[in-house]
C-alpha cells in the first residue's frame, strides 16, 4: 500500500534523512528531551517515566512499540467512526 503524504511533510522526511546522514551529526539529548515532554505537555499527554534512545529504528522493542500504539490508534478510529452512525 503506497503512502501518501502532503509535500510540506515530504519535505520534512527528506531535511531529517539529510541530517541523519552527516557524519559529524551529535543529537543533543538533554534538548530533545526537553522538547520530547513539552510534547506531551502539549497534548496533555502522561509524560513517560523513562526516555530510551535508540540508534536503530529497526529494533525490536521500537518496532514492537510502533505497532502497538498503531493499533491503538486502529481501535480508537474505528470505534469513533461505529459510534458516528
Amino acid at each position: 500500500m503506497k503512502q501518501e503524504y502532503t509535500n510540506k511533510t515530504k519535505k520534512l522526511l527528506e531535511k531529517m534523512e539529510a541530517i541523519s546522514l552527516r557524519k559529524d551529526y551529535i543529537l543533543e539529548k538533554k534538548k530533545a528531551k526537553e522538547h520530547i515532554l513539552k510534547t506531551y505537555d502539549l497534548f496533555e499527554l502522561k509524560r513517560p517515566s523513562k526516555i530510551e534512545w535508540k540508534k536503530d529504528i529497526f529494533d525490536k522493542v521500537f518496532l514492537d512499540n510502533a505497532s502497538s500504539a498503531y493499533s491503538a490508534y486502529s481501535a480508537y478510529s474505528a470505534y469513533s467512526a461505529s459510534s458516528a452512525y
